[in-house]
């Protein structure tokens, strides 16, 4: 618990930059009257109460949330013997910003996850790829026995339902994080723990600011780019890339079951909001045309009814981390298309592990990354002209519905190379434990 004795005051005045104030007591009351907390909100309230971990913690026979929180109250796994004390001391803290580190050291303790990954959240209010990811690695982090959190850009614990949310990450012991993973630059290192960069972005996307906080991570985790992966360690003295982790997903992995022969996208119509043709425009107008696409994306836009004019388009998907991969499976053909930046990174964003696990076939364009790892299991299309791919995807669609003994062998090579090398849990295990290796060679405490 955080008290006007033991409050580190020169830390706080150094970390918020405060001028004006030079000794304890001055510090304590900003503290207070201004509310800068490291964290906001200390105790859980009724309606976030995890009672099935606690009954899971402490082996606690409860059928409800009632029960389980009178158990809680009443007994030794809490330090109130009765709701009163605890309804008053949760009053004060939140009044007067009261942080009890007996409560947090608890949880990990108890917690039958002794691995901890603490993920940023560049944008938690926003439905977009990097929320689609960050509920991937938390299905990941459960079926590796790992313990998953979010955190804002402050540190502040955002996970729903959490027994520790919006208490801030910096008041938990170093030794429960494993480490803090920043899947972009917009969420740059501001803890003292051991911080980890994804290199999911193209090199093209980096400037000035972008490479300042690239440096001042811990270490480097890369989605198997050579070319990122050299510039990386240009710019950064050779600092270690520890492993790698692709924007893939571990749940469903649905089996080979084609019925239907209509390519998946999804997206926005830039060309509508811009008014400007863009890329693949032309291409997916014919494919809407000939009805063979199935378009999903945002309905509105900017106020902007984005598909108008298409017939094929669909509907919106929950961002949820495996509604896609059923509707991939309901089209029957995965289109894998990529920008030029990244194919000049030779990266790839989610829509290849998401037809991988779907299993359906794919055609792609001709981005190095998919050439390189899955060869002639997937077919491909020169995009750069779109009337060419235009036929080509026709072409395919046709060889795929007369050829099913060689389609599903080619399926059965990509799940075989999804497995081996890219089903995210058995990622996500090999991450933790090069984290470890890393902070044990650099001697990081």
């Amino acid at each position: 618990m955080v008290s006007f004795g033991n409050f580190d005051w020169e830390l706080y005045v150094k970390y918020y930059n405060i001028d004006n104030i030079h000794n304890r007591l001055s510090a304590w009351k900003n503290w207070i009257n201004k509310g800068i907390l490291l964290n906001r909100k200390i105790y859980m309230t009724i309606n976030n109460f995890d009672w099935i971990f606690y009954c899971q913690s402490y082996n606690v026979k409860a059928n409800s949330r009632e029960e389980a929180i009178i158990n809680w109250f009443e007994s030794d796994n809490y330090r109130y013997k009765n709701k009163n004390d605890y309804i008053n001391d949760y009053n004060k803290a939140r009044s007067n910003t009261i942080i009890d580190l007996d409560i947090i050291n608890k949880y990990f303790d108890n917690h039958p996850f002794k691995k901890c990954l603490a993920f940023y959240h560049t944008w938690p209010s926003i439905n977009n790829a990097e929320s689609e990811c960050l509920q991937r690695f938390q299905n990941a982090c459960n079926k590796a026995d790992i313990n998953f959190i979010i955190i804002d850009n402050n540190g502040t614990i955002i996970n729903d339902n959490h027994l520790l949310n919006e208490i801030n990450i910096r008041n938990i012991n170093k030794k429960y994080i494993d480490a803090i993973i920043s899947l972009h630059w917009e969420s740059p290192k501001n803890t003292d723990m051991f911080t980890v960069y994804f290199l999911w972005n193209p090199i093209e996307y980096y400037d000035k600011i972008s490479i300042d906080r690239l440096l001042k991570f811990d270490a480097y985790v890369s989605c198997y780019s050579p070319s990122i992966d050299k510039v990386v360690k240009l710019m950064t003295n050779n600092k270690n890339i520890i492993a790698n982790v692709n924007h893939s997903l571990c749940e469903p992995l649905l089996d080979y079951n084609q019925k239907n022969f209509k390519c998946f996208y999804i997206g926005i119509n830039w060309e509508l909001c811009t008014q400007k043709p863009t890329r693949y425009s032309k291409l997916l107008k014919l494919l809407d045309r000939d009805d063979l696409i199935n378009i999903y994306g945002p309905r509105r836009f900017l106020g902007i009814n984005i598909w108008e004019g298409y017939k094929n388009y669909v509907d919106e998907i929950q961002f949820d981390g495996v509604s896609i991969v059923h509707e991939i499976s309901k089209s029957g053909i995965c289109l894998v298309l990529s920008s030029e930046e990244h194919k000049n990174s030779q990266i790839c964003s989610n829509r290849l592990f998401e037809g991988l696990a779907a299993n359906v076939p794919l055609i792609c364009d001709d981005n190095l990354f998919i050439k390189r790892n899955f060869k002639d299991n997937v077919f491909y299309i020169d995009t750069f002209d779109e009337d060419l791919a235009f036929d080509q995807i026709k072409k395919h669609i046709e060889f795929i519905k007369s050829n099913p003994d060689i389609v599903k062998t080619k399926l059965e090579n990509c799940r075989n190379i999804f497995l081996e090398k890219y089903v995210l849990d058995k990622q996500i295990n090999i991450l933790i434990d090069k984290i470890r290796e890393e902070k044990e060679r650099l001697n990081f405490n």
